[in-house]
């Protein structure tokens, strides 16, 4: 008994030892579904036959006992999953016998070829070389040997052998979602080795696989434009399958590459717009919606094809003219109907009405050969503006007649004059232009006061119609910047020369003795819009500059010299000459910033310090030209350069000093110091107080190197920030004076007197704000101690408040008279020779302060940040605002077939194909390494146990880890959420003056340092992170953020009080409350805040 028993369990372990190599090994066999090979084919079959010498030959099939076991444990696998090599894990059913080993060894041995020096000949080519090379490594190895044996032995067989590696290499790259595309992409790749003279049907058995590899490297970019098509128009292969049936068409009977050609055309026929399609509303939407779909991909196909590995071939190139033509009159349609959409005013809804419905006729004026590069086709755009022009004037005002003057057709509502003679605003304009004051018709006058508009025939007509061209004039410009000079090349001279009368027009002085003049336009075809100054817009120089190769550089010539005599024509008004400068030099800059911006740090310092050189050589002289606005824009572009890169080195500590940044300090040092010319200097320092604030200015000023920058000694201390507190309201300017006032001496019953006069309900607000400013900042200065006048002031103040009951707790105002607003947190009280950053965040540290205790109305809705300042303990097991969250269980639902891991720090990623990490890679949250090698992950990188790790309490770390650009976070932009993080930090700083336990423990992980830092240093890090993201100085920031604390006070701005406090104590009322908050009080500033 004891025998038979100790037998069966020897049986049964031995039986699940086996059970499971078994396992393993037909895993292993069955790869994309190879076991099928040996059941369906006959044994006389070449693939049958292949398929058992490789079973029999361990060299050629590789498969080992290690790969059966776990990399982790080391122990056979509990489970065993048939694999598959197809693209994204589809799986496929092999061709060829163990086909993705035959892969492995090209891919690898190719890889090796790169790096070997193959000698091009006579007679061979450097990619023959290539083949002949690599298939004589693969016909080395146990696999190729049999395959080429079995090969040599049937005789026949190479091409389908071939063929059976071609269809399973395409299942390996491509998604093949009916056997129909898995053809095409078949017979695609095997015509792209004939064009690319590689043809796999007549080079022997090794280098044809080869073959099959390379000609794929070279191809592979047009046959993913085939599958982006597919993409968003999947009805394209069994459009292709149609053409191919019904033959005929040129791109099927070439033997070149023709698919990704053959279906941009066909995608672009579905764009063709039908006239019942877009004379109704919700055709336009829907046409305009397939556009906006399809243009990603049609545009990247363009931008790309002539950058292609495989160049086109002289069938597709003819078909790509078409292609491109097609495309223009699809987007011509676009911008028009874009330009006219109904939207805003009532005329705009009725110029819409009248004209989207005639827009078939631009369609059809375009015709096939449409290039908005060429003459033709601009000149039929024009024609249809004028035509439609006519007919919304013949609409409008229903008779047109003529011009009493020039008989030309009315274009536009006539002017009346008040002889009643009716002219065109053509002729009207000349006159203006020409200074004449008198009837072209009857030569009576013309009062110097007279309004066109209210004398126009039909005043509403008018309005309309200039509506119609405004639309006009905004469609042209779009035509002009994205279809004439889009793309690389510039248009035809005809081109530019007919725009360059889009915005110039000379008078007509029909016989008056006077000579022409020039005039500027609105970038428009009508010449009714004048422009009423003598400024060429930047419009056109911008698009010249950009093309200013020397095909265009003469144009851009032309028009500047254009441009200066239309300065020179009122030569009195030297704000003209002014204004057309400055256009100049600021196009001119902007070339030089667009050009440094694709540069790195050493790069954009030397193109600095040369436009700085060349300045100083020449920006003395007194010439005003051309080469003079050169020299003036290198000059702005140098110095912003060397104020950007020295707030950066002194103030952000971001960069370290080197040879090139000296080199670059040198030469702006003596631009800014040349005798009698003081303008580089203001710039400069203006640049430098505009973009990084004027405590950056100060800093600087304060560093050894730069000390030659300071417009007075850099080394005074008791400095004071800004009065920011102005953005409340007059009640709040009229208080902070009166406060001054009585520091001066004045009596203290006109203050009380002032203070019962108001009405406001934040007059204690506005006087704690006022007291703030003009006492408690003057302990920055050094001789505090020993102002006897400020101590008498503090006295009277101080009786003021014990005597005074409308300012509630007396103990308030004695605690901020004597610069203890921070009672248990010295950090927020002023210190001797504060900096006037630190300065600047106690002062909204102190505002924010007080809007939140007194807000009552609103204490429910704000409770997160009221509470988190007066009672954190009321917080420390709440989602605090703007905190990262796990958002793994969403992102599991929308993408499947992965499996999930996290980075040492919790951050999750994703592993794809077998689930199992088998390389490495930083996590892009916090750079941790990520993945693992041979299936076994790297260290501290786990699975995820699909447990949601959403953190209460604060999860940031120290700032010093955080990004210098601020993240979003759920449904708050980068700029909200920056904003909200800085008062959440601030809530929790005040916090800390009442309750420095309750704070701490909302740490994780714990900081390890005084918490009241820890906060004032993640303020800082998020003062820096709005500068970045919403483009604004440090100041201009302080600014918006005292303006949003206006905003909460503010009574008026409504807030729903709701029943209950938020408590944030879910994920969901996280979200909710966070985007109600920016909603209302963050988004209207930050809008108001945009110039």
């Amino acid at each position: 008994m004891f025998h038979s028993r100790c037998r069966r369990s020897w049986l049964q372990c031995l039986e699940n030892k086996i059970v499971t190599v078994l396992a393993g090994v037909v895993a292993f066999l069955d790869m994309n579904r190879n076991l099928d090979i040996i059941r369906d084919m006959p044994s006389d079959h070449w693939a049958h036959i292949l398929w058992l010498r490789i079973l029999h030959s361990p060299p050629a099939c590789q498969l080992h006992y290690k790969d059966l076991l776990s990399p982790e444990t080391r122990q056979e696998l509990g489970e065993i999953i048939p694999y598959n090599t197809g693209v994204h894990g589809i799986p496929f059913t092999a061709e060829l016998p163990f086909s993705w080993l035959l892969q492995q060894l090209i891919e690898s041995a190719l890889t090796n070829a790169e790096n070997s020096r193959l000698q091009e000949s006579e007679e061979i080519s450097v990619e023959h070389a290539k083949l002949d090379l690599v298939g004589r490594v693969i016909l080395d190895t146990p696999y190729g040997n049999l395959l080429n044996a079995v090969s040599a032995e049937r005789g026949s067989n190479q091409r389908e052998i071939i063929m059976a590696y071609v269809k399973d290499f395409v299942h390996t790259k491509y998604p093949c979602s009916s056997p129909k595309k898995h053809q095409i992409l078949c017979e695609a790749l095997e015509i792209s080795s004939r064009q690319a003279r590689m043809d796999i049907t007549s080079l022997d058995l090794m280098p044809a696989l080869v073959a099959v590899h390379c000609t794929h490297s070279l191809v592979m970019g047009r046959l993913q434009a085939f599958q982006d098509i597919e993409q968003v128009w999947p009805q394209v292969l069994d459009a292709v399958c149609q053409m191919r049936e019904q033959g005929g068409h040129a791109l099927l009977n070439t033997e070149e590459l023709t698919l990704d050609v053959l279906g941009l055309l066909l995608l672009l026929e579905q764009l063709e717009p039908q006239k019942e399609q877009l004379n109704k509303e919700k055709g336009r939407a829907e046409w305009l919606e397939k556009v906006k779909t399809f243009s990603p991909v049609i545009q990247r196909i363009f931008d790309s094809i002539d950058n292609m590995a495989l160049g086109l071939g002289s069938v597709c190139l003819g078909h790509m003219t078409g292609a491109r033509c097609l495309w223009t009159r699809v987007v011509t349609m676009k911008l028009f109907l874009e330009s006219f959409s109904a939207k805003g005013s009532k005329e705009n809804k009725k110029v819409s009405e009248n004209l989207v419905a005639r827009c078939m006729p631009l369609w059809q004026l375009l015709g096939e050969k449409a290039d908005l590069k060429k003459i033709q086709s601009l000149e039929k755009v024009e024609k249809f503006l004028i035509t439609v022009n006519r007919a919304v004037l013949q609409k409008l005002s229903e008779k047109l007649g003529s011009c009493s003057y020039c008989t030309s057709p009315f274009e536009a509502p006539p002017v009346v004059l008040p002889c009643r003679d009716k002219i065109c605003q053509k002729c009207y304009n000349d006159l203006l232009a020409l200074d004449d004051h008198c009837c072209p018709k009857c030569h009576r006058g013309i009062p110097a006061d007279f309004d066109k508009y209210a004398a126009s025939a039909q005043k509403d007509i008018s309005a309309e119609h200039h509506c119609y061209q405004r639309c006009c004039n905004t469609f042209l410009m779009s035509v002009v910047s994205n279809l004439c000079f889009g793309g690389d090349t510039a248009p035809e001279d005809a081109v530019i020369e007919r725009i360059l009368t889009y915005i110039t027009r000379k008078t007509s002085s029909q016989g008056l003795g006077v000579s022409e003049r020039l005039q500027t336009k609105q970038m428009t075809v009508f010449d009714d819009l004048v422009d009423p100054t003598p400024v060429v817009r930047s419009f056109l120089l911008k698009l010249l500059i950009q093309k200013s190769d020397e095909h265009v550089q003469q144009y851009l010539d032309e028009f500047l010299q254009q441009a200066e005599r239309l300065c020179h024509q009122k030569a009195q008004h030297n704000s003209g000459i002014l204004q057309f400068s400055l256009m100049v030099i600021q196009c001119l800059e902007d070339q030089l910033h667009e050009t440094a911006a694709m540069e790195d740090f050493d790069i954009e310092m030397k193109m600095a310090t040369r436009s700085i050189s060349l300045a100083v050589q020449y920006i003395a002289s007194p010439a005003i030209d051309m080469a003079k606005m050169h020299v003036i824009a290198n000059a702005r572009f140098g110095l912003m350069t060397a104020a950007k890169y020295l707030h950066m080195l002194v103030t952000e500590e971001a960069i370290t000093k080197s040879s090139v940044f000296t080199k670059m300090l040198r030469q702006a040092k003596e631009l800014i110091e040349m005798e009698n010319f003081d303008w580089s200097r203001k710039f400069f320092l203006k640049q430098l107080c505009r973009e990084f604030g004027t405590d950056s200015y100060h800093r600087i000023c304060q560093w050894d190197e730069t000390r030659w920058l300071a417009l007075e000694d850099p080394t005074n201390k008791g400095k004071e920030c800004a009065d920011r507190y102005i953005v409340c309201s007059v009640d709040y300017q009229k208080i902070r004076d009166m406060v001054a006032k009585t520091l001066l001496g004045e009596n203290m019953t006109h203050l009380e007197t002032m203070l019962m006069e108001m009405a406001s309900p934040l007059i204690r607000m506005h006087l704690f704000l006022a007291i703030h400013r003009e006492v408690t900042l003057k302990y920055v200065q050094p001789d505090v101690q020993q102002d006897q006048a400020l101590a008498k002031a503090v006295e009277n103040l101080q009786t003021f408040a014990d005597n005074t009951k409308s300012i509630g707790n007396a103990n308030d105002l004695h605690q901020l008279l004597q610069n203890r607003f921070g009672q248990q947190t010295p950090l927020l009280n002023f210190q001797l020779g504060q900096s006037l950053r630190d300065q600047s965040i106690l002062c909204m540290l102190f505002h924010f302060s007080l809007v939140l205790r007194n807000c009552p109305e609103k204490k429910n809705f704000l409770h997160p940040l009221i509470a988190m300042a007066t009672n954190p303990a009321l917080f420390t097991n709440s989602y605090l605002p703007t905190m990262p969250q796990d958002d793994l269980s969403q992102i599991r639902q929308v993408l499947t077939g992965v499996v999930y891991y996290r980075c040492p720090r919790g951050h999750p990623y994703a592993i794809g194909e077998c689930g199992r990490p088998y390389t490495e890679s930083r996590c892009n949250e916090c750079g941790s390494r990520i993945g693992g090698t041979n299936h076994t992950a790297a260290t501290g990188n786990v699975q995820d146990s699909g447990v949601d790790q959403t953190k209460t309490g604060h999860i940031l770390g120290d700032a010093n880890q955080r990004p210098n650009i601020s993240p979003s976070e759920r449904k708050l932009s980068s700029q909200a959420c920056a904003l909200l993080r800085l008062l959440t930090h601030a809530a929790l700083l005040l916090g800390c003056d009442v309750n420095t336990q309750a704070v701490s423990s909302m740490v994780q992980p714990p900081a390890v340092y005084d918490v009241c830092l820890f906060f004032w240093n993640h303020i800082q890090k998020d003062i820096e992170q709005l500068h970045r993201c919403v483009g604004k100085s440090v100041d201009d920031i302080f600014l918006l953020l005292h303006f949003i604390f206006h905003q909460i006070s503010d009574g008026t701005r409504g807030v729903a009080i709701g029943t209950t406090p938020v408590t944030l104590s879910t994920k969901q009322e996280r979200e909710e409350w966070e985007e109600r908050f920016a909603g209302i009080f963050i988004s209207p500033c930050l809008q108001v805040s945009q110039p």
